[in-house]
Order: structure tokens, then sequence, then C-alpha cells
């Protein structure tokens, strides 16, 4: 009888392992390839592309790559753009030799792409101009929308997809406001006092086209809700992201996964992209006082805390509990009574 082979796989992370979702990413990996009737190992490498420059993160590649060797694997999934884009500006032959994955591509270069017959994998594209609605809907009194950018690559490549997404927004909504604060050239004190200051900030809204732990702490900190189209931002001061589900995600790429390990050719399946809807932050709807019930109709909410979660849960056993020890207490009494009509009996038969 032959035995089944194991493959290992490469399943390389933009970022670490504080962001929110680096769990779910892997789980949903590994179910998309084992639930598609291949077994493998999956290691995964964290890239950490928020606290290395692109020169480093080159270097890192090459040994992420290194080790691969060594491990003979058979395939490499990257999520996001940074570990795509770096992978292959590492000049390493491993990823010209082996398939390649990717998922959760905000800017594809769609050339790139096209040159390698060896890839395939899923976009999530940014929309600014549905995030901008969203804006308008939950908080229509706030009219000043204010973008936090600032030099990198990814950011300056979100800055024009939010400028396109603003152009149509304001043809309709002609009564909004933009400023463009560049974190590189206002200073940290003209973007906190913008945003975080009550007096300030209460007619204000903040886009945010690429996330980094710098907004994370002033996000947290913010007196205007957070909007972004990267679901890296949920739990660390966003209040709401145009965005995949990152278990999904992260379970599509590994059915592709899977289909090339048992045969499919990476150009056949080619790219396609992720669905994508509103994802909220309990704790910000909590803090801006936004009535769950107001926008569960538009997409859904995490970090619920667990009365929260099992809140239907618990209203439904509290009467179911309260009928059961009232149940107890009546079979009690009348255990008692008839107890007592024994003991009563017995004492006139004496």
């Amino acid at each position: 009888m032959a035995v089944e082979r194991t493959y290992n796989v490469l399943f390389i992370q933009s970022y670490n392992t504080q962001t929110p979702w680096h769990d779910q990413l892997i789980q949903g990996l590994i179910n998309g390839i084992k639930q598609n009737g291949i077994k493998a190992t999956v290691t995964t490498e964290y890239l950490d592309a928020n606290f290395w420059k692109f020169e480093s993160e080159k270097v890192l590649m090459k040994r992420f790559c290194e080790r691969a060797r060594e491990r003979k694997t058979d395939l490499i999934v990257t999520a996001n753009d940074e570990a795509f884009y770096s992978l292959y500006a590492s000049n390493d032959s491993l990823p010209l030799k082996i398939p390649v994955v990717f998922f959760g591509i905000k800017y594809p270069d769609m050339d790139l792409i096209k040159r390698l017959p060896n890839v395939c994998g899923f976009t999530s594209n940014p929309n600014y101009f549905a995030l901008l609605e969203q804006v308008n809907r939950i908080f229509p009194e706030r009219k000043e929308v204010i973008c936090i950018v600032d030099n990198s690559f990814l950011s300056n490549k979100g800055l024009e997809s939010f400028l396109t997404g603003w152009n149509l927004f304001h043809e309709i909504y002609s009564d909004y406001t933009m400023k463009v604060y560049n974190t590189q050239v206002k200073t940290t004190q003209d973007v906190i006092s913008a945003v975080c200051y009550p007096r300030n900030s209460t007619n204000r809204v903040v886009i945010a086209p690429k996330w980094t732990p710098y907004l994370s702490f002033v996000g947290k900190n913010s007196k205007a809700p957070f909007f972004a189209c990267q679901n890296l931002g949920l739990k660390n001061g966003v209040f709401c992201v145009y965005d995949d589900d990152a278990y999904t995600s992260a379970y599509n790429a590994g059915r592709y996964a899977a289909f090339v390990l048992r045969g499919d050719k990476p150009k056949d399946l080619g790219v396609r992209e992720t669905p994508q809807g509103f994802i909220y932050d309990s704790k910000q709807l909590a803090f801006f006082k936004v009535d769950p019930s107001a926008v569960s109709s538009y997409g859904f909410i995490v970090n619920e805390s667990y009365w929260e979660r099992n809140k239907l849960l618990f209203m439904f056993l509290y009467p179911l509990a309260l009928l059961l020890l009232t149940g107890c207490v009546i079979w009690l009494i009348r255990l008692n009574r008839k107890e007592a009509k024994r003991r009563y009996k017995f004492r006139l038969a004496c």
C-alpha cells in the first residue's frame, strides 16, 4: 500500500505575532489544505514589515528561502503585499522554482504576476468609496475627513486609491471637506491635536490607507473614529474596516495550495478577488455610542466581550434555570410533605 506523502509548505506572514489575526491566518491555511485532501507540514515565518526597512526585508527573505531549501519545501504561501513583493525583490531563485500562492494583496502588480507562471492567489482590492459612504451612514454629522499617510510605497499607493474614491464620493456629497496629514511631514503633535483633542475632532473622521503601529497608538487615543481597508487595524484602534475575513481568506489560499500540490497548474487557477465586507470593532462602537444593531446589517462585529457574544444564550438559559430551580423547590416541598405524612401515620400505628 502506497504511503501518503506529507508536503512541506512555507507560510510567510507580512507582519509579526502581535497582530490580531496571525493565529487565524495559520489555522485557516492549515484547514484549507487539510480539508481538500492534502497532508502538509506548515512552517510560518514572520517578515515584521512594519519594523524593518525594505532592504532589510530582502535579507530576511533570503534567510527564509535558505531555511525552506533545507526543509525541501514544496510550496510557498504569502499573506499581504509586503511578503509577496519582498519575496521576489530578494532575487532568490526559490520562488521561481516552486509554486507560490498569495492572498491579501491590496495593490497587485499584474504585470509581474503575469510573468510568473507558477503563481496564483487572491487579491483584496480596497474600496474607499464604499468606506466613505459607510462613514456618511454612521456619522452623518462628521463632515471633515482626515487622511493620515506616510512616505512608504504602500501608503502612497493607498493614498492614490483613496483619492480616487474621495473624488467619486465628493461629487455626491459636496459638503464634505478633506485634509491629508503625512506623518513624516507633519509633527506628531499636529496629528494628535487634529484627532485626539475633543475640541478639534468633534466633526472629524479619519481614513488610514496604510495601517502602522504608530496609527495603533493614535487610534486608541483618538476622539475621531478611524476607518481603514486593512483588518490589521481591528482591535488596534480602528472603528471599521472594509476588508476580507482573515480566516476565510487564508482558508481559500489553503484550497489553492492543495489544488496545486495535487497537480493543478497555478496559471490555470489564476488570480481572483476575495469577497470583502465591513467589519466593526465592538469596543469602538461602545466608545462612539453607536448601537450595534445600526451596523450589523452592513457587516459583522468583532472584539465583543464574553457577555455580548453569549447574550442570547444567557437570556435563553436564565428562565430555563429559574424554571428548573422552581421545579426542584416544588419537588422538595412535596417530598417533605409525603415524609411528614408517613411519620404521622407511623406514630398513630404505634
